[in-house]
């Protein structure tokens, strides 16, 4: 009897986008190889806000633990002009509450890490 073998899928770039791609793609059983042009696994820019939305997809990938120790929830989120202007606010505190995770702020650096 052959076996059939699953799929290999070839993730371009070991970001943020291709390494949580590639942990959801093995979780669905598939065959993955990450290529990455760089010596080692970096992110490039500063820290980001992950929403809920983000939270909760990282949760169902299994590294939600990992993410809120590093990661501190956010009580509250302003967007501001440059010169401080305030543009909006949201209690995201409440998100939490109402969908199960917190939006959280972490260096990119510390995400690549937990999705390494």
């Amino acid at each position: 009897m052959m076996s059939v073998r699953a799929p290999r899928v070839l993730v371009a770039g070991g970001g943020i986008g291709g390494l949580a791609t590639a942990m959801a793609l093995r979780k669905a059983g598939l065959d993955t190889v990450i290529f990455e042009r760089a010596a080692s696994l970096r992110a490039a820019g500063a820290g980001v806000h992950l929403w809920t939305n983000a939270v909760l997809a990282l949760e169902d990938l299994g590294v939600a633990d990992a993410l809120h120790a590093v990661a501190p929830a956010q009580a509250r989120c302003e967007f501001r002009t440059w010169n401080g202007i305030e543009l909006a606010t949201w209690p995201v505190s409440q998100f939490a509450v109402r969908y199960g995770q917190p939006v959280v702020a972490i260096g990119r650096d510390d995400l690549v890490k937990i999705l390494a």
